[in-house]
């Protein structure tokens, strides 16, 4: 299901960076993007999940989120990426307005460990983006540093915020999130 969930949310968001010449790729396949990058956005999703549910049994954090509620993290991550074609042109503003998205997530929509989480996917994320940009499997039309848009990391950091939330609806923990909580009712 993450593998899935990886393709279909990812690799149209991919072909509308293409389009748009936010990112080129040097032997498109179809809709301007490489033929393998359906399936390393799915491989991409099953890692990342698999880690973060690991990590989240690590931490002994119980959270849940219901299936229905993934339409948000799918409208801000949505909303991401819309923001990067209307405002690439301007990667200040673009990078001060995720800024302030992480700001009001990790004040008024904060989980345990949720910095942890951010801090894993501004890490993690640009270095694997400039891993394949070294590589030339593809570029960015607009880089700043190292071949890569400043917004990138935010974008990267945002992301790993809402595959967190994917990760507790694909696999949803029973457990009480502290070995001493009685369930009542």
């Amino acid at each position: 299901m993450a593998f899935l969930l990886g393709v279909l949310t990812f690799t149209p968001w991919n072909i509308l960076l293409a389009h748009f010449q936010v990112i080129e790729y040097p032997n498109p396949a179809y809709l301007g993007i490489a033929s393998w990058t359906p399936w390393a956005f799915g491989a991409m999703v099953v890692i990342v999940v698999s880690i973060f549910t690991g990590m989240d049994r690590l931490f002994h954090t119980n959270e849940s989120y219901a299936p229905a509620t993934m339409a948000f993290e799918y409208l801000l991550l949505a909303g991401f990426y819309l923001g990067v074609l209307f405002f690439r042109s301007y990667p200040y503003l673009l990078s001060l307005t995720l800024l302030i998205v992480m700001l009001v997530r990790l004040i008024f929509f904060h989980r345990p460990w949720d910095l942890l989480f951010f801090i894993f996917g501004i890490s993690v994320g640009p270095t694997v983006e400039l891993v394949l940009t070294n590589l030339h499997l593809y570029s960015f039309s607009e880089p700043d540093f190292l071949g890569m848009p400043l917004w990138l990391a935010l974008v990267w950091g945002l992301v790993a915020m809402s595959l967190r939330r994917v990760a507790w609806v694909l696999f949803p923990s029973d457990r009480p999130s502290h070995p001493l909580a009685l369930k009542i009712g």
